[in-house]
Formats: C-alpha cells, sequence, structure tokens
C-alpha cells in the first residue's frame, strides 16, 4: 500500500479551487467579482 500513498501524496490541488480562493479574498477586499461557481446549475435544464 506504501506504494499507493506516494503517488497519492503528489496529487496536487485542483486549480479551479485555487481560483475560487483568490476570487473570494479579491471579493472580502470589495473587488467585483463575477461567480461562476463550481458546479452550480443557474440554467433550466431542458425537457427532451
Amino acid at each position: 500500500m506504501m506504494h499507493i500513498a506516494e503517488r497519492i501524496s503528489r496529487l496536487g490541488t485542483e486549480t479551479a479551487f485555487e481560483v475560487l480562493v483568490r476570487a473570494r479574498a479579491l471579493e472580502a477586499q470589495g473587488k467585483s467579482i463575477v461567480h461562476l461557481e463550481i458546479g452550480l446549475e443557474s440554467l433550466q435544464k431542458q425537457e427532451w
């Protein structure tokens, strides 16, 4: 199992989450941010 654990430890964070953290920090400073959230569905799905 150690071999798998070594590989997992080299995984980085998803870049989108890093961008989200930075966007929230800018918003906290009063900057205007357009929210295109991760996994948020704001559109109605089509009924086919």
